[in-house]
């Protein structure tokens, strides 16, 4: 059984980002980095830090920066 939850996402359409069962990372110069500032997490909450109260998450601007993709369409990206 394949215990691997790699999904792939496509960030403001030219970051590459990925989670799997160890975290968020970011595709950066050939490396994956930890997604330390929580790019993935935030977008794909729609997490507005200029706003307040209850509108702070589910911002549809901020949900529209990301998108997942397949492995395919990453592994292109990546050159591979």
């Amino acid at each position: 059984m394949n215990t691997d939850k790699t999904k792939w996402y496509l960030i403001d359409n030219y970051l590459l980002g990925k989670s799997d069962n160890n975290g968020c990372f970011l595709y950066n110069d050939g490396v994956w980095e930890k997604d330390v500032n929580r790019l993935i997490l935030d977008c794909l909450i729609g997490y507005d830090p200029t706003e307040e109260g209850v509108y702070v998450l589910g911002n549809t601007e901020v949900l529209d920066r990301i998108k997942e993709i397949s492995q395919a369409e990453a592994l292109k990206i990546m050159g591979k």
